[in-house]
């Protein structure tokens, strides 16, 4: 956040961008675009997430000319990365001009979508494992944990 805090600022943050770099330091917090976008803009390149639920590709750094780009698959909660290979090898950066790459990305969550492996963060059941309590989607979560303390959930 320090090199880009004009583009960062409280406004699109939601809170001061001091306290937003401590929060997102926290190894039990989890990021999301405004983390891509900066992600991108630190390598230098693209990043496209595929939502698996809608089958959108978010490509994080277009229009800024970067010659590379790596695909992520997002299934609602986490993000994993497409791995290509290249002679042999393993890569997961390609270029950004790569047609094919992004067919074959967007073929990737299409298999996942067709198979279900998406998580609708608005509508799913989740359980406090401190008290019980079921839940459901992420505002009810949150209510609960200020309304409680209770941080600890699991879907079910």
């Amino acid at each position: 956040l320090a090199i880009s805090t004009n583009a960062y600022s409280e406004a699109v943050l939601g809170k001061k961008p001091g306290q937003y770099s401590g929060e997102i330091l926290n190894p039990n917090k989890w990021g999301g675009g405004i983390e891509l976008a900066m992600l991108s803009d630190y390598y230098a390149m693209e990043i496209c997430a595929i939502d698996v639920q809608t089958l959108k590709p978010y490509i994080y750094g277009e229009g800024k000319k970067h010659k590379e780009r790596a695909y992520l698959i997002y299934n609602g909660i986490h993000y994993d990365v497409v791995e290509g290979m290249r002679n042999g090898k393993s890569h997961v950066r390609f270029s950004s001009t790569d047609h094919d790459a992004l067919a074959k990305a967007v073929e990737i969550a299409k298999k996942a979508h067709e198979k279900k492996k998406f998580v609708n963060t608005a509508t799913f059941s989740i359980r406090c494992e401190t008290c019980g309590a079921g839940l459901v989607g992420t505002k009810e979560a949150q209510a609960h944990a200020e309304a409680t303390g209770h941080v600890k959930f699991s879907q079910f």
